[in-house]
Parts: structure tokens; C-alpha cells; sequence
């Protein structure tokens, strides 16, 4: 599960839309934030990491549909190789239209969320390290 957080306070609409231009994705379990390292234009560059709320680690939330795009402030969007177990995020520079390794879900559970890929994975952290 994540929470997000923006660089100031994580307020919504009162239509609870996303109000705050980029967030922070923490994981509940290690206390880290996604990542894109070093720019990450490459496949497999989203990491967790010590936050720093660099543009890196801040991601705009697009509603597209019943699903959100995530922009990095960095540029690119957040993007999974694909639909199996084990895939890897990585940053697209190039936005697509309605591709579902761009796509997400967002599910609200108490202050956080369960992020669910466009493939209906959950996003997870593997082996739920608590290390960078």
C-alpha cells in the first residue's frame, strides 16, 4: 500500500479529487518513496528510496477515465513492462492513450492505497525491504 503526500499538505477537492499539483508515493510498509533513478528513461528504473522530494520522486495525478495517469515531475510518465507477476516501473517520456502500462488504479483503504496497475496487479514492493 502507498500513502501519498505532497510537498506541502495532501488536502483534496470536496469532489475528493487530487488538488495539489505533484505527490509523493510512500510505501506503507518501508517508510520510502518511489523513485525514478537517474531520470530513469529506461525500463526497471523505479526504485524506493529515502525521501528527498526531489522531481524524481513527485508525481502528478491525471484522472483518464476511472483510472490516473502519473506524471513525473521529472518528466515521463510512470509506466509497468507489462501484465505479469514481477514487472518492472519504469518512466515512458512518451504519453500514450489509453495503453494500460500507463494506467492505474487507485483504491482507498483508511489513509492509504492499494495501486493497482492497468493489468489489475497490485503495486507492491518485493520482499517489502525497508532498504534503499
Amino acid at each position: 500500500m502507498f500513502s501519498f503526500f505532497s510537498k506541502s499538505s495532501s488536502e483534496k477537492n470536496s469532489n475528493g479529487k487530487f488538488k495539489k499539483a505533484y505527490y509523493c508515493l510512500r510505501s506503507v510498509t518501508s517508510g520510502r518513496v518511489l523513485d525514478i533513478a537517474g531520470g530513469g528513461d529506461k525500463q526497471g528504473t523505479a526504485i524506493i528510496y529515502d525521501v528527498n522530494k526531489g522531481p524524481n520522486q513527485c508525481f502528478a495525478i491525471q484522472q483518464y477515465g476511472p483510472d490516473y495517469r502519473l506524471k513525473c515531475q521529472a518528466g515521463g510518465y510512470l509506466a509497468v513492462t507489462g501484465d505479469g507477476n514481477g514487472a518492472k516501473l519504469y518512466l515512458d517520456k512518451k504519453k500514450s492513450k489509453g495503453d494500460p502500462r500507463q494506467l492505474f488504479k487507485l483504491d482507498k483503504r483508511g489513509d492509504s492505497y492499494v495501486v493497482y496497475t492497468g493489468f489489475n496487479r497490485v503495486l507492491d514492493v518485493e520482499g517489502c525491504g525497508k532498504e534503499n
